[in-house]
């Protein structure tokens, strides 16, 4: 006979059935919704029993999500359990950078969120966690036997932790002296608190125990884009010479100059000259050519891609058409030969190249006392355009900016512009005085 009591709660009795591996089983109902939990022994069942009957009288409050009272929810809830389930909810929503971006300082977090008697964390528990979080290995058993109750992140364990993650690590796993880039920091500290306010939202927590920022910052629309300096970048000279140097023993890197080329004459984005095809490009030798940019590869570790149909997306902006150099142009057909379908770079299983082995090739080239980005190369190509006296409009365009990106960005890149305009006002005067 059930046992009512006030709705949306009612729990029945413990129910037995013989012939089942776990026999005693404990049904009750969440505004509607029946829940069950089964038992080996008929004495645990009871214990079970009497705590849900002890929380409906109390007037707690049940989950809708596990059905159980709030108070039986946290208890036995381990911040990396939540973690996980955090990181389950937004797998599919998250582009594979930014499940990236995100499992890296929550398994660092992890790391440092555990019991007070835990031993010395093992080497490889980032890099098992990271694997975990990416549902390519089982939970360590570290975290397992070691991480926090999620009621005993404090605030102030919350902010100890923060602070250990603001500081870089050596090769040995030791803390060292330096922080982290301040942008690695605020990655950091977002991530973390997105977890946590992932915890209250489920009502685990009162409030999110992790540091925010401090207030009184100027937003980023305050602070503005910090101008590009022309001197940094590469000259054309020096852009030829390293795009030169990347051709090696290796008959990839004949694709990663490819690549490397495409962002410099077209000034296309890295992941954008990975996922170029030869149909969408017009190509004749010795004249311009053309073509539309609609997709970009995805930049992230093969551990956070769900498959390879996630490896190719679209472009950050909307499609444009972009004009091909006729020297480019002789180098994209040098390379595809005869080949008239697939990626114009791509590596020997038509997929596009490994970004961590383009960047590696292109460090070699471009020497130990250079530090240009394969990006910059995208940045001299705007800044040469603009040198040019090519319309800012048409450059925005060509790069898939906005007009107000682009003066933002370069608006400061040209330090002698202002000599520049005054010597024409100048001359402009003096024809008018004469």
């Amino acid at each position: 006979m059930a046992r009512k009591y006030e709705a949306p709660i009612r729990v029945l009795d413990v129910g037995e059935n013989p012939g089942r591996r776990s026999p005693y089983t404990v049904r009750w109902y969440v505004n509607g919704t029946s829940r069950w939990k089964s038992f080996k022994l008929k004495a645990p069942a009871n214990d079970f029993y009497a705590k849900l009957i002890v929380a409906i009288n109390a007037r707690e409050r049940f989950s809708d999500i596990s059905g159980l009272p709030m108070s039986m929810e946290t208890s036995g809830l381990t911040v990396a359990s939540l973690c996980k389930q955090f990181v389950d909810k937004n797998r599919a929503v998250w582009e594979p950078k930014t499940r990236q971006s995100n499992c890296g300082p929550l398994s660092e977090m992890l790391g440092l969120l555990v019991s007070k008697t835990a031993p010395a964390r093992p080497p490889s528990l980032n890099c098992d966690t990271l694997k975990w979080l990416a549902d390519q290995a089982p939970m360590p058993m570290y975290l397992a036997k070691y991480s926090l109750p999620i009621t005993d992140c404090t605030p102030v364990i919350c902010a100890d932790v923060f602070e250990q993650l603001c500081y870089k690590f050596a090769a040995d796993g030791t803390r060292s002296k330096m922080y982290k880039a301040p942008a690695t920091v605020i990655r950091y500290r977002r991530a973390c608190r997105q977890m946590f306010e992932f915890v209250v939202t489920r009502e685990l927590l009162t409030k999110n125990p992790f540091p925010s920022a401090k207030r009184g910052k100027t937003t980023r629309k305050e602070r503005g884009t910090t101008a590009l300096r022309l001197d940094l970048l590469p000259t054309h000279e020096q852009a030829l010479e390293a795009i030169s140097r990347v051709v090696s023993h290796q008959p990839m890197s004949h694709g990663y100059k490819l690549v490397i080329a495409l962002v410099y004459y077209a000034g296309l984005r890295p992941g954008e000259a990975r996922a170029l095809t030869i149909e969408k490009c017009t190509l004749k030798k010795g004249e311009w050519g053309s073509a539309q940019i609609d997709v970009a590869a995805k930049t992230a570790s093969d551990m956070y891609f769900a498959d390879d149909s996630e490896k190719i997306g679209a472009s950050k902006t909307d499609a444009r058409v972009v004009s091909l150099h006729p020297e480019l142009v002789a180098m994209i057909l040098e390379h595809i030969e005869d080949r008239t379908t697939g990626l114009v770079a791509g590596n020997k299983h038509g997929k596009p190249c490994n970004q961590s082995a383009l960047d590696k090739a292109w460090r070699r080239a471009r020497g130990e006392k250079n530090t240009w980005r394969i990006y910059d190369l995208r940045h001299a190509h705007a800044s040469k355009c603009l040198r040019a006296g090519i319309p800012p409009v048409e450059v925005a365009r060509s790069l898939g900016h906005s007009v107000e990106v682009l003066h933002r960005v370069y608006n400061r890149a040209f330090p002698h512009d202002q000599e520049n305009a005054q010597s024409i006002l100048q001359k402009a005067f003096e024809s008018k005085a004469s």
